[in-house]
Parts: C-alpha cells; structure tokens; sequence
C-alpha cells in the first residue's frame, strides 16, 4: 500500500526531529526549527504532534522498536545455537545499534532525571526493549520454559536493573570511561561483554 502524503510529512518530522535532538539537544530544538528544515508551518506540527515531548516520544519508539527487533531475532537465535558466539553476538549487535543513537540515548536519559513527569521515558525505553505486555521476550523465554520466575516483576527487575541499565550507561559513558582509565575503547567492548555474560546471561542460564 503507498504511503500517503501524511504519513511521508510525519516520517520526516520524525527524522528531522532526531538529527535536531542529537545536534542541539532536547531544549535547544524548537518547533520552529523542525518546521523550517521540513519546509511545513508550524500548525502542520501540531497536526501530527501534540507538543514537542510529544515528538521525542515517537523519535523514541521508532527507534527502540528497531532495537527490539534486534533482541526478538537474537533470542530465537540463541534458543537454536545456544553457544558463546550467539550470545556475543546478541549483546554486540544491540550495543552497535544503540551507540549510533547515543547523543539520543543521552538525552532521552537527561530528561527522564529532570522531572517525575518524564521520568517514564526511561522506563518506555525499557519497556519497548523487554516488550512484557506483548508477544515479547518475556513470552519467549516462558514459551521455552527456561526462566521461571516466580512472577513478573521479579523478572522485570532483573531485565532492568541487571540487563538493560548497564547496556544504556555503557553506550552514553563509553567515551569518558574509556578516556579516563586509558582504555582502549575495542578492550572495553570486550571486557564489557564478557560482564554482562558471567552477570546477567549466566542467570539466564541457570533459571
């Protein structure tokens, strides 16, 4: 079916939006500036748009549904070819995807800790990558019956605070980290990985 005029005007929104957001920050982007540089009013905006939060929501759940399809396709893969080198594979293809967003990410972050009322942006994040709701990584690892939990929270505190923060503060305090204790940043990927493996793989392992 062809997109209609509508769709391909809040496409471009969107994109530009983004490389705004990662140029010149959440604050420093107006919807005046998004408007120019996609050639529309204002009114056109807000047509598609509520408000300029209302944006980097979207911006945000574009992006993460491509992140979550990355971890739907390595789960899969790593209930057929349970190996080292899946896993590996798993973590490093998600930590690429996301470092290409991470002026993003930073923010995203920044404005989460602002104020209680974006503080859910963050937990959005975490919610479109574990997808606990839906046909998502939670139903997968029932549906093999390899992470019986005693109930969901129990699992969503350990996806959270075990898998998906260490992943986020990796990708936005990669380059001071590696700057600060001298570390070559292929090194730091490496030792990060091998981590998050002994930490929260192995538990996925036991359960």
């Amino acid at each position: 079916m062809p997109k209609t005029n509508g769709y391909i005007t809040k496409e471009n929104i969107l994109k530009i939006s983004e490389k705004l957001f990662s140029e010149k920050g959440y604050d420093g982007t107006s919807v005046d500036e998004i408007a120019n540089l996609c050639k529309i009013n204002k009114a056109t905006v807000y047509y598609h748009f509520k408000s300029k939060e209302q944006i980097l929501n979207s911006v945000m759940h574009s992006i993460l549904d491509e992140a979550k399809k990355i971890v739907n396709i390595s789960i899969d893969e790593m209930h057929n070819n349970s190996d080292v080198k899946s896993i590996r594979s798993y973590i490093e293809a998600l930590i690429n995807f996301m470092t290409n967003k991470k002026k993003l990410v930073s923010i995203i972050i920044m404005e989460s800790l602002k104020s209680k009322n974006k503080l859910d942006l963050l937990f959005k994040c975490a919610d479109l990558i574990i997808d606990h709701e839906n046909d998502g990584v939670y139903q997968k690892l029932n549906k093999h019956d390899e992470f019986p939990f005693n109930n969901k929270n129990e699992y969503l505190v350990y996806e959270f605070f075990t898998g998906f923060i260490p992943i986020i503060m990796y990708i936005v305090l990669e380059d001071k980290w590696s700057e600060y204790y001298n570390c070559k940043k292929e090194k730091m990927i490496e030792y990060f990985i091998e981590a998050f493996e002994r930490s929260h793989m192995s538990v996925h392992k036991e359960k």
